[in-house]
């Protein structure tokens, strides 16, 4: 990915998400979906989740379903060694 691309984040009636930016998808599942950008970390959290883009090299990543919650949360890598936060819940 070109290190110049910005980030940017479109929402569309909660059902669409377009995120730019982007450089990994960590985890993902049907309720949450945990991505890096360049921004730092970001939670989408809702029903019926699905990547129906993702596209490393240019950073975009486009999400369908039911969005409840977007986040971005404090915690970085370091907070999965002390077990904290959404790293905890992710890996357990």
């Amino acid at each position: 990915m070109d290190e110049t691309v910005k980030h940017k984040v479109e929402i569309r009636d909660r059902k669409t998400i377009i995120l730019t930016g982007i450089k990994q998808v960590l985890s993902f599942n049907d309720e949450e979906i945990l991505v890096e950008s360049v921004q730092g970390f970001i939670v989408l959290k809702g029903e019926g989740l699905f990547i129906t883009e993702l596209n490393l090299e240019s950073g975009n990543l486009t999400v369908e379903g039911f969005l409840k919650e977007f986040s971005y949360p404090e915690e970085g890598p370091k907070a999965k060694e002390r077990g904290k936060g959404v790293w905890e819940r992710l890996f357990r």
